[in-house]
């Protein structure tokens, strides 16, 4: 008998803890003069993307920070970090959400990587060959991507780095895309984007954003099919043309601390109980 009220209690604590997974991850975005939104996921929450335009209304102003409008692009790493490509070409990264948004100091992990090699203007001022427009990381393969800004045919290519290291040297693999007049991307790794296209393209549960240069929000399935056709998108939302940067953070997971002390906790107990 007390061995099955005690299992009951650990079903129970892990029933509790798979519920608190249900949050989507919140979602970051910036505008061309600095300012900085929260919102609760793409339509989950208090105050999801589908609520409506960035300037419209929806999200919660969280900052202003000027300087952030001109970066080329930015994301939310493993870890915990901010990863970010400044108007300078450099990669730099915060160490965590809460010095990104008190416009800490970020480190240089490496200088001159998407540097403007036409006019040596960084992306607010239109960018040129070596810039990119919008940087995301890939919870698909756990590297990066990024669009390109290029004088030549790559102009809107997708460019993915297996890792981190791999995006510090600029060494990656391009995929042939039309985005050359894109605003951001990025990776969100819930499911709760609604469809509101039409078949075959009507699978809800997009993962790989971008907003276009119109600053339509549009979502994909996958990496392939947002770079292979841009009308292979399964959600797409007017949310605002002067954005700069997006990125997604995924909720802390604490399903497997909270299960595991459940279970440390049943083993005790059925300890105390056989003695």
């Amino acid at each position: 008998m007390r061995s099955t009220s005690l299992t009951a209690i650990a079903a129970g604590v892990l029933a509790a803890a798979l519920a608190a997974q249900c949050s989507a991850a919140t979602i970051y975005a910036v505008n061309d003069i600095g300012l900085v939104k929260r919102f609760s996921g793409i339509a989950s929450g208090a105050n999801p993307v589908t609520d409506g335009s960035f300037g419209g209304g929806s999200g919660v102003l969280v900052a202003t920070i000027p300087g952030y409008g001109e970066y080329q692009g930015m994301t939310f790493a493993p870890g915990g970090g901010v990863l970010g490509v400044n108007p300078g070409g450099d990669v730099v990264q915060w160490s965590g959400i809460a010095d990104w948004l008190a416009n800490a100091t970020p480190a240089v992990l490496a200088a001159d990587v998407f540097a403007d090699k036409t006019n040596g203007n960084g992306a607010a001022a239109g960018g040129g060959a070596g810039t990119i427009h919008g940087l995301s990381y890939d919870g698909g393969t756990g590297g990066f991507y990024v669009t390109l800004e290029a004088d030549d045919d790559t102009d809107g290519d997708v460019r993915q780095y297996a890792s981190l290291a791999d995006l510090l040297t600029d060494t990656g693999a391009n995929l042939a895309a039309p985005y050359g007049g894109n605003l951001l991307n990025f990776y969100y790794p819930d499911e709760d984007a609604p469809s509101n296209r039409d078949a075959p393209n009507d699978t809800p549960g997009a993962n790989y954003f971008q907003i276009a240069g119109n600053g339509q929000l549009e979502g994909f399935l996958s990496l392939a099919d947002y770079a292979s056709d841009p009308n292979n998108r399964t959600f797409q939302q007017g949310f605002g043309s002067g954005l700069r940067a997006a990125f997604a953070v995924p909720e802390p997971s604490a399903l497997w601390l909270t299960a595991f002390a459940a279970a440390s906790a049943f083993r005790r107990r059925r300890a105390s109980v056989s003695h």
